[in-house]
Order: C-alpha cells, then sequence, then structure tokens
C-alpha cells in the first residue's frame, strides 16, 4: 500500500478538522475536533450529546419565600414575589423597611416582614403609627 504524504500527515497529526464537518452539534453547541471523533461544547444554559436540551433552571426550586420562579431562554431565570418585602435573585434577602427611618419624634422603629412598627417613648405620644 502506498501512502500519499497527506496520509502520512493525518496519522501523525493528533486532530483534524475533518470530524467537525457534518457535525450533530446543534445552534447552542461549538463542536471540538478530536483524534478520531468530535464533542460539542455547550453554551450556558443548554446541555445534552449535540446541546440540544435548554436547562430548566428552575427545576432545583431556586426561589425563597414564596416566589415563582420563571425560567428563560438562554440560561436565565428570575424570581416573582409573590409579596414584596424580599430581595435579591431569588428573594433570598428579607428587606428593613426602617432602614429609611420612617419613625418620627424619637419613636424607636420595629422591622417585620414586608412592614414596620413605630414604639413612641413612653408618655409623649399616645399613636402607633403602623405601616
Amino acid at each position: 500500500m502506498l501512502l500519499t504524504l497527506l496520509d502520512i500527515i493525518d496519522l501523525y497529526t493528533p486532530t483534524s478538522d475533518y470530524d467537525c464537518i457534518g457535525n450533530q452539534c446543534s445552534e447552542y453547541g461549538f463542536c471540538q475536533d478530536h483524534l478520531h471523533n468530535y464533542s460539542c461544547n455547550c453554551m450556558p444554559g443548554y446541555e445534552g450529546p449535540f446541546c440540544e436540551v435548554e436547562i430548566n433552571e428552575c427545576s432545583s426550586s431556586p426561589c425563597k419565600n414564596g416566589a415563582t420562579c420563571v425560567n428563560l431562554i438562554d440560561h436565565f431565570s428570575y424570581c416573582l414575589v409573590s409579596f414584596a418585602g424580599f430581595s435579591g435573585q431569588y428573594c433570598e434577602i428579607e428587606m428593613n423597611e426602617c432602614d429609611s427611618s420612617p419613625c418620627l419624634n424619637g419613636a424607636v422603629c420595629q422591622n417585620d416582614v414586608n412592614r414596620y412598627d413605630c414604639f413612641c417613648p413612653e408618655g409623649k405620644f399616645t399613636a402607633s403609627i403602623i405601616s
């Protein structure tokens, strides 16, 4: 058998671009050539042998405090808050309504979930503000 120069080079070259020709990677995968085959490297948010499966980021239930997860395309999800009082990507941070100093005249602010109470100094005021 007589080998051509191209055959000899191909035998001793660790990789060749020929395996990626006609590959089956989806539009969300990039072909990576190997010695006698190829693999698909997936973009974030996709998996599978050909990067054909979109990952559902909501399947792990990342949202906290009663928030609803919404799965979006391209490796992104966000949480919809079912009620106010929380922030953060996963609604995991309780907001402190006392941070804005809503209580006046020396009243002490006590934070609660989605509300605050103002406690007036004893003997000075008789009203309590609840927001």
